[in-house]
């Protein structure tokens, strides 16, 4: 049944990236989307997801600065995609509490092998 399958959440702007993820973890996962910060907060207000895939660059919006908005919503671990491979934004990313970082472009393996081990 799909709704015993966990809920994630993908919080990126681009809507290509929502929908291929959405495709890609149907089955396994109940998927939700949402483009802006604050349209993950209605999401996680919404739905008990067990976990959320984030995009660090939402337009205006850096989705780091998002993490402490999401911690108050959700204890969900947080799964960060960024197309920036600096040590900087790694660094940011683990000081903020996020719980795995993965590199666009990824392998879709890798993000569901993330997916997986993270939520349990």
């Amino acid at each position: 049944m799909r709704d015993a399958a966990p809920h994630i959440l993908i919080v990126d702007d681009d809507p290509s990236i929502i929908e291929a993820l959405t495709l890609a973890l149907r089955g396994a996962y109940v998927v939700h989307g949402a483009a802006t910060g604050d349209e993950a907060c209605a999401a996680l207000e919404q739905h008990p997801v067990a976990g959320i895939v984030l995009d660090v660059l939402l337009g205006k919006e850096h989705g780091l600065d998002l993490v402490g908005r999401f911690r108050a919503l959700s204890p969900a671990p947080i799964l960060v995609l960024t197309a920036y491979g600096s040590e900087e934004v790694a660094a940011r990313a683990l000081r903020a509490g996020v719980s795995d970082y993965l590199r666009k472009p990824f392998n879709l393996e890798d993000l569901k092998d993330s997916l997986s081990r993270l939520i349990r």
